[in-house]
């Protein structure tokens, strides 16, 4: 099984439709980085971030479904029913939803949509340079 991660850059839903293009009809899940999981127009069956303070209010904004996993690498009074998970390696909320999606929900591979590789890449919703915030 693939799994498709939705990250925070403006590319996030044009390269998602082309992964689901390309994947036709074969099985994958969707695991939602940040912010992708409260707008992603598709079911998410997992939504991981590194902002487990921030997680549960981006959950309540949710149009789509509610029956996804969560995962947080530490546990945040406010978070949502999340799964304790700690990062293996350190780096951005779509690399921890990268390992998700490989160690906890079990896929075989990862096509990353709007995880980018450089701060230049800007995020969907503040435009500019990509902070960590």
């Amino acid at each position: 099984m693939i799994a498709l991660i939705l990250g925070g850059a403006p590319s996030v839903w044009t390269e998602f439709a082309t992964a689901k293009a390309m994947l036709g009809a074969g099985r994958y899940v969707v695991v939602a980085a940040n912010l992708a999981g409260r707008d992603a127009p598709d079911r998410i069956d997992a939504w991981a971030s590194l902002h487990s303070d921030l997680i549960a209010g981006w959950a309540a904004d949710r149009k789509g479904n509610a029956d996804f996993r969560a995962f947080t690498p530490t546990r945040h009074s406010d978070a949502l029913a999340a799964e304790i998970v700690p990062e293996r390696w350190e780096g951005s909320s779509g690399l921890y939803a990268v390992q998700v999606a490989l160690y906890e929900v079990g896929a075989s591979a990862a096509i990353l949509c709007g995880v980018p590789m450089d701060s230049s890449a800007g995020h969907f919703e503040d435009p500019g340079l990509w902070a960590s915030t």
